[in-house]
C-alpha cells in the first residue's frame, strides 16, 4: 500500500491544514506493509503542483513529514497496533508525484523522484 494524495481536493493553505495534513500521511505511513523502494518509503499525489502549504511549499511539506517519521522510536506501540521497525531512521521519502505540469519542469524540481501518470491508461 502506498499513498497517493488528491491535492485537488484535500485543504493544504494554511499552517493549520498543512499540519492535519501531515500528521495523517504520517500515520498512514507508519503501519505495516506500506510500500518501500530501496528502504524509501513512497508518497505520490494527484496533481497539486501549486500547492504552498501555508507557504513552506512542498520541500518543506516533504521535510515535515520526513522529520515525524524519523521521531518515532523503531518497535514503540502506537494505538494499540504494532508499527513497522523497517521505517528508515530518517523517514526518506521517494516522492513520485502526478503533478500536472510538463514533465521535464517538474523533474527538475530538487524533491521530486519520478512521475506518475495518472492519465496515460485512458
Amino acid at each position: 500500500m502506498f499513498l497517493s494524495i488528491d491535492m485537488n481536493v484535500l485543504p493544504s493553505s494554511t499552517p493549520g491544514e498543512t499540519e492535519d495534513l501531515v500528521e495523517k500521511v504520517v500515520g498512514v505511513m507508519r503501519r505495516d506493509g506500506y510500500l518501500r523502494y530501496s528502504g524509501r518509503l513512497v508518497l505520490s499525489t494527484f496533481g497539486g503542483h501549486d500547492k504552498t502549504f501555508g507557504g513552506i511549499g512542498w520541500e518543506g511539506f516533504l521535510h515535515q513529514i520526513q522529520q515525524r517519521l524519523g521521531e518515532r522510536v523503531s518497535g514503540t506501540l502506537r494505538a494499540s497496533r504494532r508499527i513497522d521497525t523497517d521505517v528508515p531512521a530518517d523517514g526518506e521519502i521517494m516522492f513520485i508525484p502526478s503533478f500536472f505540469m510538463p514533465p521535464d519542469d517538474f523533474l527538475r524540481l530538487p524533491y521530486v523522484d519520478g512521475c506518475f501518470a495518472w492519465n496515460n491508461a485512458w
